[in-house]
């Protein structure tokens, strides 16, 4: 809890201050009232019940002031900032063919398939664009959409982690992932368009396919970024994803291992970069409430025996 306004808790002993400053009134200077108005007081000066409602209701009138002197100090909760949406929609394209699978990757310190390493950096690109649209499509001989366009990028990346290998079939055909990302986009709104396509390069189905798609994904507007991930990516593939994504006026980079595949993404994003809120301003959530409400039960009691005194 933080407070928007903490000079205001310099209240807090201003009821001690008055009590000090106005002193009562020598006798010769005060008003004469008659007999009738003192005996009215006087029986009317104590509390009912005592001593320990005295003290009850100065207890009461404690907590009110303290709570009054919070609400007026502004206490507030921060919140997540709302990023304005950026106009910018990314489709994380990845390989789920039988070679994914293969374990030639090392990752936390233990040999891993290419796949688990795919899914760590991957979620965590897409966790990071806030307030772009993101979408994932897996592939292989088929392709087939995991999670359409939303800006709820956690919820992408989790479902990326649960994509099986093989699903969509054994072999690659880079060209369903293209096609299918082009014709996800062709309802959408027109503006930065992003496709991030990651494949181990093996594409042993539908070459020619692939290099069509690739011109309708640059008549659509879209920019390609493909990554080839093997720890033995063969030249004639790495040369093939290249032509790919520079006839979207987008960059192949070749990634062998877990820590270019960071170079890869970091490519990415700085080609693409996250949505920045510089206005200034931050959600709050306002606390104020709650210590109004105290205050308000704890004086209603007195106001009400107050009131109901004749």
């Amino acid at each position: 809890m933080s407070l928007a306004h903490p000079w205001a808790l310099a209240l807090a002993p201003l009821p001690l201050a008055v009590w000090f400053l106005l002193r009562p009134q020598p006798q010769r200077s005060a008003v004469q009232a008659p007999d009738s108005v003192i005996e009215h007081l006087r029986r009317h000066a104590a509390p009912a019940g005592g001593g320990l409602a005295g003290v009850g209701d100065m207890a009461l009138k404690l907590i009110a002031w303290a709570a009054i002197v919070i609400a007026l100090a502004g206490p507030f909760q921060r919140q997540a900032d709302l990023l304005a949406p950026t106009g910018r929609d990314i489709i994380a394209a990845v390989d789920l063919s039988a070679s994914m699978a293969e374990e030639d990757m090392v990752f936390a310190g233990e040999k891993t398939a290419r796949i688990d390493v795919i899914r760590d950096r991957i979620a965590r690109f897409l966790e990071s664009r806030a307030g772009d649209r993101v979408a994932l499509i897996g592939f292989a001989e088929e392709a087939y959409l995991i999670a359409p366009f939303t800006f709820d990028v956690k919820a992408v990346a989790e479902m990326l982690s649960e994509a099986p290998i093989g699903l969509p079939g054994q072999k690659t055909d880079l060209g369903r992932a293209i096609g299918l990302a082009v014709k996800l986009l062709r309802e959408e709104p027109t503006g930065e368009r992003l496709l991030i396509l990651i494949s181990d390069g093996e594409a042993n189905a539908g070459d020619l396919a692939a290099k069509d798609a690739a011109a309708m994904a640059k008549n659509s507007g879209v920019t390609m970024f493909a990554i080839g991930f093997s720890a033995d990516l063969e030249a004639k593939n790495a040369a093939f994803m290249a032509d790919l994504a520079a006839s979207t006026d987008g960059a192949f980079v070749a990634a062998g291992d877990a820590t270019a595949m960071d170079m890869a993404v970091r490519m990415v994003g700085e080609r693409a970069p996250v949505a920045r809120d510089d206005s200034g301003l931050e959600r709050r959530r306002d606390l104020a409430w709650p210590f109004v409400l105290i205050a308000v039960l704890c004086l209603a009691p007195l106001m009400w025996r107050e009131a109901g005194d004749p």
